[in-house]
């Protein structure tokens, strides 16, 4: 086991602070990390290790930021010194020197790089001191006045008990900013990885094509029990009709100890045969796959505590486009909606949607992309059941509006939601999202059928 330079802070240190931090070169020490092959979960790329290690940097300076005033004068000029030293330098390495100088009396906090340690790491280390305690950056970050502990005898889960409904499809508008399809899946991967390890369950309404979101997942759970040791949920993956079909005995058994199926039939009074998939061309098979999602997309949000929602289609077939249905259901029942604007797509419409703006993608005109949308739409509200609600995608977006960003119920407040709604940085959006839930605390309770 490789164990990079570890940082110490003092949980007593999180005060709000003036400016002053010294600027860092971390690329040496980066690339240094990097090149050792990696940290555990980690993709072996020395170029994406490399970044995740710059990004972790970039949030200790972050909260370097704000203590920077409660240190000694001469300890600020000591301790620069020293982390300037030998051609190295880093923002861990001073804050560990500051801490360190600052408090000797203290059971210390070791910073150690993202992401969490696996179990056998962390059983080793305990062994060496029951008393320690292990955070990481992003932890950190998520929780500065009482930082999240990995282990020892503060031990805290952030999202124990929790069940988190993923909403995550690609998006067109990753190309423009910089980002593709893997920039994705890693965050997809990343906020999987760490919402396991803060105590989880993972719940994903998606289709099980090779290569997509359901199998990254699946993937990436079956990855992290190997290496953590834990014991942790299966994922919960929720199926609508007809793609529920594409799931054969083979699956099953493969997949029995990674996924919980949830097969969802289509409403009764369709008239389709459950048992024929048929596929979404003409506009009554459009209308019977728009109420069959709805039918799934109610009973995963009947089932799940909350609602984090990357990227997404911008039209689908659906009665609205996937991400924009769930947001509208989690809202609706109260559920914390956590939203990532960074990646674009349906996930942005909706953030423009909530702020009262009128977003392209939530009209009529932008929707109606061939005739067979046109005609499927017309069909949905001539055939609504008694209690069924029409495609109205004003009626939508005034919905949203009137929830606004307070509406979001995720333990965030203002400020923090506007950060989470613009970050690039992949950290702090983790980050952000534990701080939510760590503040909501134990979840409701489901009922579960």
């Amino acid at each position: 086991m490789i164990l990079p330079t570890a940082l110490v802070i003092g949980a007593q240190l999180m005060l709000p602070v003036a400016d002053g931090v010294p600027d860092l070169d971390v690329e040496q020490v980066c690339d240094g990390i990097a090149r050792q092959g990696g940290v555990t979960f980690r993709d072996p790329s020395v170029a994406k290790e490399k970044k995740n290690c710059v990004d972790s940097e970039q949030v200790v300076r972050a909260e370097l930021a704000k203590q920077w005033s409660t240190f000694a004068p001469a300890d600020k000029t000591s301790c620069v010194n020293e982390s300037r030293m030998g051609g190295e330098s880093s923002y861990t390495e001073l804050l560990t020197c500051l801490a360190l100088r600052a408090d000797k009396n203290k059971v210390p906090y070791f910073v150690y790089p993202d992401p969490p340690l696996a179990k056998q790491e962390l059983d080793l280390l305990t062994e060496l001191d029951p008393n320690l305690r292990l955070t990481t950056p992003t932890l950190l970050f998520a929780k500065p006045s009482d930082p999240l502990a990995l282990a020892g005898k503060n031990l805290e889960k952030a999202a124990a008990g929790w069940r988190i409904g993923l909403s995550i499809s690609d998006s067109v508008d990753l190309p423009p900013r910089g980002f593709g399809p893997a920039h994705l899946r890693d965050a997809a991967s990343e906020f999987a990885r760490f919402l396991l390890a803060a105590g989880a369950t993972l719940a994903y309404g998606g289709d099980l094509r090779q290569g997509g979101f359901t199998e990254v997942l699946f993937e990436l759970l079956t990855a992290y029990r190997a290496i953590s040791g834990e014991a942790v949920d299966a994922i919960q993956s929720y199926l609508a009709w007809p793609i529920h079909l594409d799931l054969d005995a083979t699956q099953r058994a493969r997949l029995k100890n990674t996924a919980c199926f949830h097969p969802i039939e289509p409403p009764a009074n369709l008239g389709v045969d459950p048992a024929t998939k048929v596929p979404p061309t003409t506009p009554e098979d459009r209308v019977a796959w728009a109420r069959s999602l709805t039918a799934m997309r109610e009973r995963m949000n009947a089932e799940i505590h909350a609602r984090l929602l990357l990227g997404g289609q911008a039209r689908g077939v659906g009665k609205y486009p996937g991400l924009a249905e769930e947001a509208l259901l989690a809202l609706r029942a109260g559920k914390p909606v956590y939203l990532i604007g960074a990646f674009g797509g349906c996930a942005e419409a909706i953030i423009e949607a909530l702020r009262g703006n009128k977003p392209t993608a939530f009209t009529l005109d932008y929707q109606v992309a061939d005739s067979v949308s046109g005609e499927s739409i017309e069909l949905y509200n001539s055939q609504l059941p008694a209690s069924g609600e029409p495609i109205d995608y004003k009626a939508l977006t005034a919905e949203f509006e009137g929830f606004g960003i307070a509406g979001l119920n995720n333990g965030l407040d203002a400020a923090e939601n506007e950060r989470l709604l613009t970050t690039v940085n992949l950290p702090e959006m983790i980050a952000l999202v534990l701080r939510g839930l760590g503040r909501l605390g134990k979840p409701p309770v489901l009922a579960i059928s």
